[in-house]
């Protein structure tokens, strides 16, 4: 983690482009927050990051002032993690249904857990609809899914809100702080059952919005629990992110945690045992 000193300026915004000067595309630097200080222990708990050349995101992680923004070529151009281009918002409108008693058992024999009330059916699409939470529990959107072999789409989103799209699942009694990361949502259900908070991405992408959200939310602790096959991306996003979260692992997966134990994902956070590969 690189803390650094910094100059004073009348303008808090105006310090935000000074201090983030030199970062690199890419990275992020942390540093006492130019607006409130740091508070009276002058607490290193500013980050700023450059996701573009020119375009700078920053956080205050203190919850006593929490501010953040985004500035593009020295203009402020937004109060929150602005990335370079619009979301296309599209809301879903077709009609669901709960799962019928074949669906529900189905999903269980699939993925080992039973389906919630965020899962639905929608008939005329023939696919599994899922509903995308944020942080607070708010509706963000859907996501459809078709687990049939073959199939020609096997994933559909409908972004209801400017915001990130990615869904959070909590414990109903947490045994550890932190956040795992995953691609889909029975995976994040899953693992939120085995006392962690529990964060899907609907895919593999991780930009600099997703990570500052993740980062509000980890506790300084990441896992980073993607398909196989995307070890060098992981590899990638921790040295992107670390500054922003903390304390980053990464697990090997053999298969998505949606199908894996809990017991088995219960070895992996307590024991130690978080190669799914070699590790029976």
């Amino acid at each position: 983690m690189i803390l650094l000193e910094h100059k004073t300026t009348k303008n808090p915004y105006d310090e935000v482009s000074l201090l983030g000067a030199d970062i690199p595309v890419g990275s992020t630097r942390r540093f006492v927050c130019p607006k409130c200080a740091g508070g009276q222990s002058k607490e290193v708990c500013f980050a700023i990051s450059q996701s573009v050349p020119g375009r700078l995101h920053f956080i205050c992680f203190r919850a006593k002032c929490s501010w953040r923004g985004t500035i593009s070529a020295g203009q402020v151009v937004g109060n929150r993690i602005e990335l370079p281009f619009d979301k296309k918002l599209r809301h879903f409108t077709r009609p669901v249904e709960e799962l019928n008693a074949i669906q529900t058992q189905w999903y269980r024999d699939k993925f080992g857990l039973s389906p919630d009330d965020g899962v639905a059916w929608c008939d005329s699409l023939g696919m599994y609809a899922y509903k995308v939470f944020g942080p607070e529990g708010q509706l963000r959107g859907w996501q459809l899914r078709d687990f049939r072999p073959g199939c020609q789409v096997k994933a559909s989103n409908y972004l209801h809100r400017d915001e990130p799209f990615i869904s959070w699942y909590y414990p109903d009694k947490p045994i550890i702080g932190g956040v795992i990361v995953v691609e889909d949502i029975p995976s994040a259900r899953k693992v939120a059952s085995c006392g962690i908070a529990a964060c899907a991405l609907l895919g593999t992408n991780l930009d600099f919005e997703r990570a500052y959200e993740i980062a509000e939310q980890c506790e300084n602790f990441v896992i980073l629990a993607l398909d196989r096959g995307t070890l060098p991306k992981c590899i990638e996003y921790r040295q992107r992110y670390e500054t922003l979260w903390g304390s980053v692992e990464i697990w090997q997966l053999d298969e998505d945690l949606k199908y894996v134990t809990r017991k088995r994902i219960n070895e992996a956070l307590y024991d130690g045992k978080s190669d799914f590969i070699c590790v029976p």
